[in-house]
Parts: structure tokens; sequence; C-alpha cells
């Protein structure tokens, strides 16, 4: 290989690497505060047969503005035994007769306390303090959309009913009042936390990394523990991501990453027609640029195992070890 070949090689392998790292980082959540869109409406999850919550509790977001606004703190109302009436816009029962038909024995704040605080109060010391956190994270305040709007989170509550409650009815029933905005269960939500057992991340599943392959004291793969790539796999795997694949092409074959490989659906198998007329005939798979063909099976072996580094599948078959990112739709 000339010179002039290696460089180029070496160069394409840099931007890949840069390609890659940049759509990682895409992929990994922000921790950036909620918003919600002018006008979007929210939606809470509905009960079904197969979701699972704890017993003995809803989640309710009573209004805040409005002619059914309850405007006092719904924790402090059922603490001191004082009716609902002398605390909504239009002085209705309805919430006295329903709390009581549902036997509610107490209520809390989800997001955070506001004992004593009328709702206007607490909508105030709400707003201060994600002001407080906007002036803290000037660049990220940047990222968020121009005509978005903070979620009232100041009359959301946890209510406390019977443990032998029928949840389902109860969420039915506030839903029903024209006091609440929204009802559900409090869902159980489980987090996989369980590494994967390629021999040089967790073999033993026992949730630790694996240490002392070759005879150091650190983990083996310290570079993905570094990156703290375990609580990312936690939030996405690279579902509905489409990776286009810069290199010397891919193993499409390989059943660690076989059934990752992007198929184009535009495209019709072996008729020898440009189906989605994008220039190239039956590109299923994607295009070798090297042989102008329809075949980016990797011939150099390069882009084979560099891929497979990189986004091979969490319980791998044959290889011995995870990539970064495994369930993304591979583009080569």
């Amino acid at each position: 290989m000339s010179r002039r070949s290696r460089y180029v090689s070496k160069f394409i392998l840099v931007r890949v690497g840069w390609i890659f790292l940049f759509v990682v980082l895409l992929m990994v959540p922000r921790g950036a505060s909620a918003v919600v869109q002018k006008d979007s409406p929210i939606s809470p999850a509905q009960p079904n047969s197969k979701s699972q919550y704890a017993k003995g509790k809803i989640i309710v977001k009573f209004k805040s503005e409005g002619n059914h606004a309850v405007t006092e703190c719904v924790h402090c109302l059922l603490a001191q035994k004082r009716a609902f009436q002398t605390a909504t816009a239009d002085q209705s029962d309805s919430l006295d007769r329903l709390n009581t038909e549902a036997k509610v024995k107490s209520a809390r704040a989800l997001f955070y306390p506001r004992c004593g605080l009328i709702t206007s109060q607490a909508q105030e010391r709400y707003r201060q303090k994600i002001k407080e956190v906007k002036n803290r994270f000037l660049q990220r305040t940047q990222r968020a959309p121009q005509d978005a709007i903070l979620p009232d989170l100041a009359n959301i509550y946890v209510l406390e009913v019977p443990e032998d409650a029928d949840i389902e009815e109860l969420v039915r029933r506030y839903q029903a009042d024209p006091h609440v905005e929204y009802a559900q269960p409090n869902y159980l939500m489980k987090l996989q936390t369980a590494l994967p057992n390629d021999t040089y991340v967790d073999p033993d599943q026992n949730g630790t990394w694996s240490i002392g392959a070759w005879g150091q004291n650190y983990e083996d793969l310290w570079g993905l523990k570094k990156l703290q790539a375990s609580q990312a796999w936690d939030q996405t795997q690279g579902q509905g991501i489409t990776v286009a694949v810069i290199d010397t092409g891919l193993d499409y074959n390989h059943p660690d990453i076989a059934t990752n490989v992007w198929k184009n659906p535009n495209e019709i198998p072996g008729n020898g027609l440009d189906d989605d007329n994008n220039g190239f005939i039956d590109d299923i798979r994607g295009w070798d640029f090297a042989n102008n063909d329809n075949d980016p099976l990797d011939g150099h072996g390069h882009g084979g195992p560099m891929l497979l580094a990189r986004l091979q599948r969490l319980e791998t078959t044959v290889w011995v070890s995870s990539g970064l990112c495994q369930r993304p739709s591979l583009w080569p």
C-alpha cells in the first residue's frame, strides 16, 4: 500500500470515528428540563391488562386555572379535613363526594412540596426555581424550542386509597370530574440494569464488570464503563436509528449484526431495476462505491470488525465483546 493510500485510510478511519461518536452523543438523553409544545394536550397513559401499578395509589392532576380550578393545597385540605368545596373556583362539592366514595386517606405533592401554599403561590415558586436552573445552565436553555412552555406541576398529587380499591375504576371516575385535568395509576417501572453476558463484560452475570483478562487490575472494557455505557443502554440501544456506514463494507451475514442490517424498503430485490430512482440498481443493503456494485460485503477486513466493535448486539453469540450501540439499523 502506498503512503498516500495509508494516509487516506487513516483519514477515513478518523472521520468514521468522529461520525460514530457524534451519533452516539445524539442518542444520549441530555436531562434537560421537561417542556411541552404550546397547544399540545397532555395524554396520560391509559390502564390496560398488562400494566403493573402500585396498589392503593392513583396520580391526579387537578386543574390550576379556570372555572374548575383547585386553588389550595390538596394535602392540606385532606389533612385538615376541610371541604374541597371551599377550595374550588366554582365552589362545587363534586370532589368531596368523590374523595369520600374513594375513601381517600391522604395526598402528597408528586414533584415538589407546597404545603400551606395556595396554587398561585406554588406556581410562582416553581417558576422562580426554573428561572434559577435556566440561569445556571444557559447552554442547555438555549437548546430548548423557543415556543416551548413548561408544564404545570403544581397540582399533581398521589392520592392514597385502600389497597383493595379498584384503581382503574377510580382513575375513570376522577378523569370524569371537571376539576381534574387527568388521572392515572401509579405505574411500576423496571429499569434494565443487567450487564451483557459477554466474556469481557459480565460473563458470570453478577452485575459487575469483568476484570483481569490479561492480568490487569481494572475492567477489561474500561472504555465502555468510563463512558457509562450501561446507563445509556438502560435508556436506549439505538432502536429506530439508522446509521450510514462509511468504511470498507460489513459482513451482513454475521450473526451478531445480521438482524441490524438496513434493508431498502423501496427496492425490489433482484429485478435489475432502480425501483426507488436513486441512481443505484438493486441497492437492497446499500452500495459498494469501491467496486460500484450493490454488494457491500467487506472484502478488505476493516469495516466488518470496526462495526462489530462499535455496534455489536448485547448477549453476543460469536464475538466476545459488546459494542457501544447495539440496535440501530446499519446502512452500508
